[in-house]
């Protein structure tokens, strides 16, 4: 018991700390309005970059940047959600039949929020990474030069094949002239010469 009532008379001394136009739900706001203009600058930023205004052009932008802006959204617009889920569990609470002020529901909502946030956060920058990495690969100078191996073998296997083919054919017509200048078209020999074998 007196490690929570330590807890409670530090909770209270905190109160008391923080200035009065920041008590009764202010703090929360104040809170609310940074997140929001750090979301619309971080979003403003990306667009001018990605539109081209400080990378000069032609140039693409490296993978780890690429992954850092995804990261730098991000953040904020999860963290605009946990507030907006935070505000939504307390007028629910508000609305209740109990009419208690719903901090077990706002607790349980910001756990639930950080736990689902920060995986989906890990596996964002883990696939656009990946995903970068992956494209920078395929056009690079060596995957096109492994292409272009695979394209001339496929070419060289292709042209021999095609050479062997108009080997056989010469040799055919080179047999078939043959047993026409020995029989006749309509001799059973002619025919049984000529005739394919499988």
């Amino acid at each position: 018991m007196s490690g929570a009532t330590t807890f409670s008379r530090r909770a209270s001394i905190w109160r008391r700390r923080v200035p009065p136009f920041l008590r009764h739900g202010r703090l929360a706001a104040l809170v609310e309005g940074i997140t929001l203009a750090l979301f619309l600058c971080i979003a403003v930023l990306t667009y001018r970059l990605l539109a081209g205004g400080s990378a000069p052009s032609g140039d693409l932008l490296t993978p780890p940047i690429i992954a850092l802006l995804l990261v730098a959204n991000l953040v904020p617009a999860i963290a605009l959600l946990m507030l907006l889920g935070r505000r939504v569990a307390k007028r629910r609470a508000a609305q209740s039949a109990i009419g208690s002020d719903g901090q077990l529901h706002v607790r349980l909502v910001a756990i639930f929020s950080i736990a689902a946030s920060v995986p989906m956060l890990l596996v964002v920058i883990f696939a656009s990474l990946l995903f970068q990495y992956g494209v920078q690969f395929w056009a690079s100078d060596s995957a096109r030069g492994m292409l272009q191996n695979a394209s001339d073998l496929a070419r060289g296997y292709y042209e021999q094949n095609l050479r062997e083919v108009s080997d056989e054919t010469v040799t055919m017509a080179d047999d078939l002239r043959d047993y026409l200048t020995q029989s006749d078209v309509s001799s059973p020999r002619f025919a049984e010469g000529s005739s394919f074998r499988w």
